[in-house]
């Protein structure tokens, strides 16, 4: 038997064709839009990108303000404990 054979040759007919070939099309047209879509959300990603780099660059700040204002705080608290005798250390190294 040949490949042939009519039993295993579909013929297409010309209706069954145009149906076939649209919807091909439409499944062009859907992957199309598909391909937009994710071309807009690639071309965000730069902005995004230069947001969330902004946003860093804001807390590094804002985290090098509270590293100085916790140096502070606890130069602060020193000198209170050394006015209210509460350094043991520096006790210590008088009494010695």
């Amino acid at each position: 038997m040949s490949i042939f054979d009519k039993q295993t040759t579909k013929k297409l007919t010309l209706a069954k064709a145009a149906t076939r070939l649209k919807e091909i099309e439409e499944d062009f047209e859907e992957n199309l839009e598909n391909l937009h879509k994710q071309l807009s959300v690639i071309e965000s990603k730069p902005e995004l990108l230069k947001r969330l780099e902004l946003f860093r660059s804001d807390m590094e700040i804002k985290a090098s303000t509270l590293e100085v204002d916790i140096k502070k705080l606890r130069d602060d608290v020193n000198t209170i404990k050394d006015l209210l005798g509460l350094n043991l250390k520096k006790q210590n190294a008088t009494n010695s």
